[in-house]
């Protein structure tokens, strides 16, 4: 670990602790003990991969549970559950700490999201409780119906060790009803956790951004014993699987720095005026449920880029954090660009955005738009690459060859394009062997005029 903050520093502890006060064996889960969940999703997964295996589908909606105290602070990671495509149930194993009988297990529910989208639907997480049976504690199984965005209820005939909770203390740091009353109605993006997207199959993994946000010992905080945070992407609110912001509250030593890991997909970037996206964490650091300082920090970002290290100061406090991000693509098909234009005034290529998405061009049913790639130190060209804005409100920039040769083509037989774009627009490759944490350069392809069959349409 290379702070008291690390996560594995803090599981290292936790199970310390737990061996510390280990429970008497009636309080350990019965063996191979399974929680069996019949769980009511409200609405579709959206996003999909249009060609995302069937057998995988069938195990979606994914969910994701946390077992909280009665006070409502996490007291485990959260386990993510695919769907039984035979059965339609979620079912995973418990580990300690395991309540005793009589004791409450409480935990809560939420989607866990394939791919980001825009929305201003607000679900609080499910409420999970039940009480271990004082007349069956050792049954390998609880068996509950649950409803996403609502409650648990036992199964009526098959409830294994389950009983009903008398008092659940639902809690939650009390932000849940608040939150969820001030967000209603508000655009933001519902998005996968970072632990999400490393654990689903590569074959329909979105690429995205990892950031991760450290300190050395700030002052003002050397008592607090938790913190939260919230993200927004050019001013927009992220909740990652299912969370509103600040609903979690993470364990924290004042004696060490802050750690924050995340990830961010390709959201609805076309690089503003100048190429860059803003990123902005807030962060709020509590003795016990008392907020004693509040941060905020941002960055700027390139799509499809790494992050360079920067040092990130609290706009109000002037503390710093370091800040640094990777790019992690998606399987490599999706390699190519199409630029449209390229050229060192800023302005010029502004303009011609601007001109590009007043033209309100349909491909493929979606609405093509101009995106800003921003100069870099080795080549002070700035040039627009050809997006489509997808159904969740992300922008596409990236194709496999195949879709990138029919947007050359494309832009070529459009005569409301003008002629200066079409003879410019050309291929940009991002080879694989060459994508590395330390490189993240595309290579020159080819002009699209130069395509097979393409060149009769740039005379036109």
């Amino acid at each position: 670990p290379d702070g008291l903050n690390h996560l594995s520093h803090q599981n290292l502890v936790a199970l310390y602790r737990d061996m510390l006060a280990k429970p008497a064996p009636a309080c350990e889960p019965p063996s191979n003990f399974k929680l069996v969940l019949d769980v009511k999703p409200v609405g579709e997964d959206q996003g999909l991969p249009a060609d995302i295996a069937p057998e995988f589908k069938a195990q979606l909606p994914q969910f994701v549970i946390w077992r909280v105290s009665g006070a409502g602070e996490s007291m485990s990671s959260p386990v993510r559950v695919l769907r039984d495509p035979a059965s339609g149930l979620y079912s995973f194993a418990l580990g300690s700490p395991f309540p005793c009988p009589n004791e409450a297990f409480e935990a809560r529910i939420t989607r866990g999201q394939i791919t980001s989208f825009m929305t201003s639907s607000v679900l609080a997480p499910a409420k999970l409780c039940f009480r271990r049976s004082q007349s069956h504690p050792g049954a390998p199984s609880a068996f509950l119906h649950c409803s996403e965005g609502g409650s648990c209820k036992i199964d009526g005939t098959a409830p294994g060790m389950a009983e009903a909770c008398t008092q659940t203390g639902w809690n939650w740091h009390g932000l849940i009803n608040s939150a969820q009353a001030d967000e209603a109605g508000a655009a933001y993006w519902a998005a996968p956790s970072l632990a999400t997207l490393a654990a689903m199959p590569a074959a329909i993994r979105p690429g995205y951004v990892e950031f991760s946000i450290a300190s050395p010992p700030l002052p003002g905080i050397e008592d607090a014993t938790s913190f939260s945070y919230s993200i927004t992407c050019n001013g927009v609110p992220i909740h990652i699987d299912g969370l509103l912001p600040h609903a979690e509250h993470l364990p924290f030593n004042g004696a060490d720095g802050v750690r924050i890991d995340f990830a961010i997909e390709n959201l609805g970037f076309t690089g503003g005026e100048d190429g860059y996206e803003k990123i902005a964490v807030e962060l709020k650091y509590y003795r016990a449920d008392a907020v004693i300082k509040t941060a905020h920090i941002e960055r700027s970002y390139v799509s499809y880029r790494h992050a360079p290290l920067v040092d990130a100061q609290d706009a109000d406090s002037g503390d710093s954090y370091q800040w640094s991000g990777f790019w992690r693509p998606a399987q490599i098909k999706n390699r190519f660009e199409v630029m449209l234009l390229s050229g060192k005034n800023t302005a010029s290529v502004r303009e011609a955005k601007r001109v590009f998405d007043a033209g309100g061009r349909d491909y493929t049913g979606k609405l093509a738009v101009g995106v800003i790639r921003p100069a870099r130190t080795d080549n002070p060209a700035i040039g627009m690459a050809f997006g489509l804005k997808l159904p969740t409100g992300q922008i596409k920039s990236s194709f496999d060859e195949t879709g990138a040769v029919a947007v050359c083509k494309w832009l070529l037989t459009d005569p409301t394009i003008p002629l200066a774009v079409r003879r410019s627009a050309y291929l940009y490759e991002f080879k694989a062997e060459k994508f590395t944490d330390t490189a993240d350069r595309g290579v020159f392809k080819s002009p699209c005029v130069k395509l097979p069959g393409a060149a009769a349409g740039a005379s036109r």
